[in-house]
């Protein structure tokens, strides 16, 4: 049986870190392990900010929780993160960094943290930031190289990590539930204020579903609470067998859908006090529309998952699945944000 790690290394604290973070502190079996979470600089200037008294209200004892200082975007940002590493003596390295505050996909920040973490010497085991779809089915060239980066981070896990001494392990999430009902990525518009201030109400007389590459496409969609839940029983029972050349890839699903299932749960959970109009975008008019703007991150975004290869599988036989870890669905996420 694989001890629980001593000490435990996040990188970044936003909706995922977060999640997760709550999720280990919880673990009866890491009642023991340290954790350092590592921040922008900029927001350890002020120690008693209230993110920082957040992060802190999740650990108990507060002395089992540390702060580092790390931006992603320095000159020296992959020392600066040898160096945590080291100092934290982390055994276990999970990224939630996103695309490191950029709001892109080939930043490099990845390929950073994940020489870091082969470089340090100390880690046992790391989490990179995979939590989105199948990159292997997507592949580096689709959208305009949209996820290149992302499968050159495989690339270089497989080639060297086995040598370096840490086990890799990719969660495939496929899209975050929240994501899909963002009003700027136009899936799912007219929830935004409703979702924000958790009320039906604030919920107008039309939503807009739009079905990107075709009602019958499917997407992946997983709450954050669900993906803190399934990575911190990862770390507490690691896999007994790697399945993919000195590490693994698993999948979770809160559920898997349509997009005509999706705007079909829009209308059970709004109907009758509001009406949802359905659009179809189909991956044509999606590919055009990111030939106006080829360098457009939200369009190139549309074309992948309107291209419907690598961001749906099937929740039977996924991580939570197998490991009988409940996940929430679209219904009953939808429910609880709009307080019905």
């Amino acid at each position: 049986m694989t001890p629980p790690p001593s000490s435990i290394l996040l990188l970044g604290a936003g909706e995922l870190g977060t999640a997760i973070l709550s999720r280990l502190a919880k673990q009866p079996e890491l009642s023991k392990t340290h954790f350092t979470v590592a921040v922008r600089p900029s927001t350890l200037k002020d120690p008693n900010s209230d993110r920082l008294a957040n992060l802190r209200s999740l650990v108990h004892p507060e002395t089992r929780l540390s702060f580092a200082g790390l931006d992603l975007g320095a000159e020296n940002a992959q020392d600066t993160l040898r160096q945590i590493i080291r100092a934290a003596k982390a055994d276990v390295v999970i990224s939630c960094t996103g695309f490191a505050g950029t709001g892109k996909s080939d930043s490099g920040a990845q390929i950073l943290i994940a020489e870091a973490v082969l470089e340090s010497g100390v880690v046992k085991r790391y989490f990179p930031w995979q939590f989105g779809v199948d990159y292997d089915i997507v592949g580096p060239h689709v959208a305009r190289g949209l996820m290149s980066e992302q499968c050159a981070v495989r690339t270089l896990l497989r080639e060297k990590a086995e040598a370096a001494g840490v086990e890799w392990v990719i969660v495939s999430t496929g899209m975050f539930m929240s994501f899909v009902f963002e009003e700027w990525f136009g899936v799912v518009e007219g929830l935004g204020e409703a979702l924000k201030t958790g009320s039906r109400e604030k919920v107008g007389e039309k939503v807009v579903a739009r079905g990107l590459g075709g009602w019958e496409s499917g997407l992946t969609l997983t709450d954050v609470e669900d993906i803190g839940r399934v990575l911190a029983d990862l770390v507490v029972r690691p896999l007994e067998k790697r399945n993919d050349r000195g590490g693994s890839v698993v999948f979770t699903a809160g559920q898997t859908v349509t997009y005509r299932e999706l705007a079909d749960v829009l209308e059970k959970v709004l109907a009758p006090e509001t009406r949802v109009d359905r659009e179809e975008w189909t991956l044509e008019y999606l590919k055009m529309d990111l030939e106006k703007d080829p360098e457009a991150q939200l369009k190139k975004y549309r074309v992948l998952f309107g291209s419907g290869e690598g961001v749906s599988w099937d929740k039977a036989k996924t991580i939570n699945a197998r490991r009988g870890i409940d996940t929430v669905g679209v219904e009953q996420w939808l429910r609880e944000k709009l307080s019905i």
